[in-house]
């Protein structure tokens, strides 16, 4: 069972959204998201420490929302992070394996872990 009212499924169904719209339409990142590349240093930590404190309402307020960004000054942060999220799976796992991952029982463990590793490459 996919638990649909979950942040790190939401992370996951628009890191994939995502991903396939780049593979459609050829673009930098920043066109695809609303500000600069370089603002993603300590954004991974900033938005797992949301998906781990926050409630999930809080947490798509913040992290999803196009009127959110109150904390960090960037709305939509989510967004980016996700895409980012899958870049980084797809680097362990093959794209079926990643674009099927809530099929696993531990899909939001290996979500966690995934940003908790580029956290620590990121500082």
């Amino acid at each position: 069972m996919v638990d649909w009212e979950s942040p790190f499924t939401w992370l996951l169904q628009e890191g994939i959204a995502t991903y396939f719209s780049t593979k459609v339409v050829s673009a930098r990142t920043d066109e695809y998201f609303v500000f600069q590349e370089d603002l993603k240093t300590n954004n991974y930590r900033r938005v797992l420490s949301d998906l781990t404190s926050l409630n999930v309402r809080a947490v798509f307020l913040e992290c999803f929302s196009i009127n959110g960004g109150k904390r960090f000054g960037i709305n939509r942060l989510a967004y980016f992070i996700a895409f980012e999220l899958i870049q980084n799976c797809l680097q362990e796992l093959a794209e079926l394996d990643v674009i099927t991952l809530w099929r696993n029982v531990n899909y939001k463990n290996i979500i966690y872990q995934q940003l908790t590793e580029m956290t620590k490459k990121n500082r």
